[in-house]
């Protein structure tokens, strides 16, 4: 039976000993591999912007006027959705015109090439359980990487705060345009009405226009909970027919004068509604809504962040090591 011998540091000392010339060039081959390997890549170079999106809570606003409503511009939108934003097209074509790497006079090709080459090197990504956003920019060089991605933070903030308060100014101009649609309707109403009581009206029909108006309200409800065939639809019926039929005996500028009265109180609360809802637009779109905060701007990098040389030489060192050892044993065996 043969006999097995295990080997101990001596054997193992001797063995190096005597094989030290395999094991320099086996470990020289490694390491020289690694070495000229990590020298040939190209260095890149990277940088962080460290982005926190403020929640649109309380604005002033809001405390003038409790119950207002705030606008789609103003609600909250998920910290991810911003991320996305960040690095969208738009973004990074204005960021690459701002720093003057594209222009008008720029070809359609070469410009999508630059957008394409910056959207490949920038990243953003939502911190776990936060409100912050960090924007990595990886480049050759490092100046690149951190005016590139300063410029998207700035143009991100801008273009975040332009949206939100150009919906409050919509909302706004559209709310004035109505008012002053409001206002002339009334001023032709009350006009119109002034010359109706100059013709002897004294508002006879106001309180059964009205009258009919409720009861035409009630009949709508109750069609909804009954059939034609209820006894409290066919009376309500009845008593709007029996108030039309009365009408039909009233000079029709008595009549004239009750719609007007009736429309003229309906639009003077639409006057109001509107009045107020224009101070809150106005006050909003003075707001400047904006809740876009960068935190940490981008510092340009001394180090390249590709290739780690001493991690790469590192493993070339341990690598070779083995390499070493193991061709050592087996030539020795």
């Amino acid at each position: 039976m043969e006999q097995i011998y295990e080997l101990n540091l001596r054997d193992l000392w001797t063995i190096f000993i005597k094989r030290k010339w395999e094991i320099i060039i086996a470990f020289s081959t490694i390491f020289l591999a690694v070495f000229f390997h990590t020298s040939l890549q190209v260095p890149m170079y990277r940088t962080t912007v460290l982005i926190k999106v403020e929640p649109l809570r309380s604005m002033p606003s809001e405390l003038i006027f409790p119950q207002a409503i705030r606008y789609w511009g103003e609600q909250d939108v998920p910290v991810s959705d911003y991320a996305k934003q960040l690095v969208s097209r738009p973004v990074i074509e204005s960021a690459a015109e701002e720093l003057g790497w594209i222009n008008d006079s720029t070809g359609k090709t070469k410009k999508e090439q630059v957008i394409s080459d910056i959207s490949s090197k920038v990243t953003a990504t939502e911190i776990e359980r936060s409100s912050m956003i960090r924007l990595y920019a990886q480049f050759e060089d490092p100046q690149k990487a951190t005016d590139i991605a300063n410029k998207i933070a700035d143009v991100f903030k801008k273009l975040n705060a332009e949206q939100k308060n150009q919906q409050a100014h919509n909302v706004s101009v559209f709310i004035d345009q109505t008012l002053n649609d409001v206002s002339a309707k009334l001023k032709e109403q009350e006009e119109r009405l002034n010359a109706l009581t100059t013709q002897g009206a004294v508002g006879l029909a106001v309180g059964m226009v009205q009258r009919i108006g409720d009861l035409e309200n009630k009949l709508a409800d109750l069609l909804g909970r009954y059939t034609e065939n209820h006894p409290n639809v066919i009376s309500t019926k009845e008593e709007i027919g029996a108030l039309k039929a009365e009408l039909k005996n009233i000079p029709k500028e008595e009549f004239e004068y009750g719609i007007l009265k009736r429309d003229i109180a309906i639009n003077e609360t639409l006057y109001s509604s509107l009045k107020k809802q224009l101070q809150e637009a106005l006050i909003k779109e003075a707001e400047k809504i904006d809740n876009i905060i960068i935190v940490n701007p981008a510092i340009t990098p001394r180090e390249p962040f590709y290739p780690n040389k001493p991690r790469n030489y590192l493993v070339g060192i341990l690598l070779g090591i083995i390499l070493a050892v193991t061709t050592a044993l087996m030539s020795e065996h």
